[in-house]
């Protein structure tokens, strides 16, 4: 139920981005380890590209 819910609400924000506010693209970035993903890809978004991120801990 909830990820039918979640994929409703992308879905419709997604739609109102294109139709209403006139956007020619969407982007969504997700976690690939994280359920988020599963629900966009429900609703058609597919994957494109693979961002890196790279990061230290500063000197104490």
């Amino acid at each position: 139920m909830v990820g039918r819910l979640a994929g409703t609400l992308v879905h419709e924000v997604g739609r109102s981005g294109l139709d209403e506010l006139g956007a020619t693209t969407l982007v969504m970035v997700a976690d690939p380890d994280y359920l988020a993903i599963r629900v966009d890809r429900s609703v058609g978004f597919t994957d494109s590209e693979t961002q890196l991120q790279a990061s230290r801990k500063p000197a104490d």
